[in-house]
């Protein structure tokens, strides 16, 4: 009876001092919320404001995401009317903003994030036409309390991120004396600083940048046509420059002033220059579909310009890789691609390139047309066929988690934010949860401990996941460090072994009804701190027998 009671009473004392840490934590979290909302946009925790997200190469830093294929796929959150068109998804501050076409208009929507439900429509121009496909083509970008979109037919606009409110607009084609693009103009917009760049393609400035706030033109580069491409900053043979293609060729601008740096020709069939040029360890890498190819430059600063050279080069219908609109992603020195055969040709081989030497490292022939993001060690895809495609990030093999079709055709990359995967094709736009479950530990992990109660199992799991959201939360440091000697020494010392923890879970030690007290608090702190779903491996000190159960992800 003593017994009992002195692990009743050490565990109790565990769980009021777990309960008291999360409280503390939630405190802490209020605390803090003024503090946070002077971060600048950037720095904000889940935005993926502008084109193929935070820095425009497809690449996300979210962490905590699904390691094994749900039955059925992800959770689908909302599902909602969209309308026509290719115009991918910027998510910030708990809004989805896209374009899509209908009603015989060009619209930028706004919807709330978390249930898909509408905001504000903001009109923007009347229906875009074209053979190859109608509706706007470019990305919104979110910049501060300013939304800026280009249109199908070259209107550049900044709308109020508030309400929908237009600000200012430029019909820039007619500007700057230009010419559509055969297929549409679909640059969308940089912003850097109080400067929005486009590319226009126009006998008076290939790539143009205006005043956010005002509009006003602030300067020009270049004459050639536009090509379907959008500028990116880049860190370049040690320069900070604006890198852009044409529909001929791939330069670099200096950012304030817009003077050309160099020029690369890199004419490509009908234009067709679509990908976003990427910097790999200070150099350049450029691809283009069309049975071009692919080329990785390196420029050495010359005077007030560039000097080009080729690191390697993989052009024509040998090319190791012919990237037709999708991206490349830059992954611990390999590209990850989608090589497309042909002139637009229907075979498209997914493909691993290192990217130093241009050797392929693996490819998936006739994998399909699609587009790609990554993040958490993941590649997220999307196929023309509807299709959402999981793969683990690995240089030496194709190793897909599933595959689950949900849409209609659809061109645009995926986005994503705070653990959920945005996706939409030319009439629905769609949410799923791509979070890892709170206790996600490996198939078979708990096979080794089949006597354990079930009930044991959920309590386990249950309080290794808290015990996990509590030491990210306050970081690699654990809890311990973070409370007073006394109370750490308090909790740790509690035999936290597999046989007490399976004695209090089954009401050995503490009855149903404490049972069900306990997990209330827990569950209560657990909302308020959002952080309701984490790994349970690799927990805090006080529970470090745990991780044995778990395995590595």
């Amino acid at each position: 009876m003593s017994l009992v009671f002195f692990y009743r009473s050490r565990w109790i004392s565990f769980v009021r001092a777990f309960v008291a840490v999360l409280l503390w934590l939630v405190a802490a979290d209020r605390s803090s919320a003024q503090s946070s909302s002077a971060l600048s946009q950037e720095a904000v925790a889940g935005e993926w404001s502008q084109f193929l997200g935070p820095q425009r190469n497809g690449l996300s830093s979210e962490t905590g995401l699904l390691e094994m294929w749900p039955d059925g796929g992800p959770k689908q959150v909302w599902r909602v009317s969209g309308g026509v068109g290719m115009s991918g998804l910027a998510i910030s501050r708990g809004r989805v903003l896209t374009m899509l076409q209908r009603e015989g208009q060009q619209w930028l929507v706004a919807l709330n994030a978390a249930t898909g439900e509408s905001i504000w429509n903001a009109p923007i121009a009347n229906a875009y036409r074209n053979s190859m496909g109608d509706g706007p083509r470019a990305t919104p970008t979110v910049s501060g309390d300013r939304v800026f979109i280009f249109s199908g037919e070259g209107r550049l606009a900044a709308i109020d991120f508030k309400n929908g409110s237009p600000l200012w607009s430029h019909d820039a084609l007619t500007d700057l004396s230009g010419t559509e693009a055969e297929y549409g103009m679909a640059s969308s917009p940089l912003v850097i600083g109080d400067q929005v760049i486009v590319n226009v393609g126009a006998a008076k400035g290939t790539l143009v940048a205006y005043d956010t706030k005002t509009g006003k033109q602030i300067w020009a580069a270049g004459k050639d046509s536009a090509g379907y491409s959008s500028p990116i900053l880049l860190d370049l043979g040690g320069r900070s420059q604006i890198v852009s293609y044409t529909g001929q060729a791939a330069f670099g601008v200096a950012p304030k002033t817009g003077e050309v740096l160099w020029r690369y020709p890199f004419e490509t069939s009908y234009d067709c220059n679509i990908a976003m040029p990427l910097a790999i360890k200070g150099q350049l890498f450029l691809s283009a579909g069309e049975n071009h190819g692919s080329v990785l430059l390196d420029l050495k600063p010359k005077g007030d310009k560039f000097e080009i050279t080729e690191v390697w080069q993989s052009f024509g219908p040998k090319s190791v890789l012919r990237s037709e609109w999708q991206t490349p992603l830059l992954l611990d020195g390999f590209l990850y691609g989608m090589d497309n055969v042909g002139g637009a040709g229907p075979v498209t081989h997914l493909t691993c390139v290192n990217a130093m030497t241009g050797v392929r490292a693996w490819q998936v022939l006739r994998f399909g047309k699609g587009n790609l993001i990554a993040a958490d060690g993941k590649l997220f895809m999307t196929t023309l066929a509807g299709e959402l495609v999981v793969a683990r990030v690995s240089s030496k093999k194709y190793d897909e988690l599933g595959r689950v079709t949900l849409m209609e055709t659809t061109r645009q990359p995926p986005a994503l934010s705070n653990g959920y995967l945005y996706l939409r094709d030319g009439r629905e736009i769609l949410c799923l949860d791509v979070r890892k479950p709170w206790c996600c530990c490996k198939p078979g992990a708990w096979r080794e401990f089949s006597s354990v109660p079930d009930s044991a199992i959920h309590w386990i799991s249950f309080y290794c996941g808290m015990a996990e959201s509590a030491r990210r939360r306050i970081g690699s440091g654990g809890i311990c460090e973070q409370m007073t000697s006394p109370t750490c020494q308090a909790t740790s010392s509690v035999p936290w072994n597999l046989e007490n923890a399976s004695r209090y879970s089954t009401g050995t030690i503490i009855n149903s009804e404490e049972n069900e007290h306990f997990r209330c608090l827990f569950l209560a702190a657990t909302r308020q701190l959002s952080i309701d779903r984490s790994s349970c491996c690799g927990v805090v000190a006080m529970l470090a027998d745990l991780p044995s159960l778990c395995g590595p992800w």
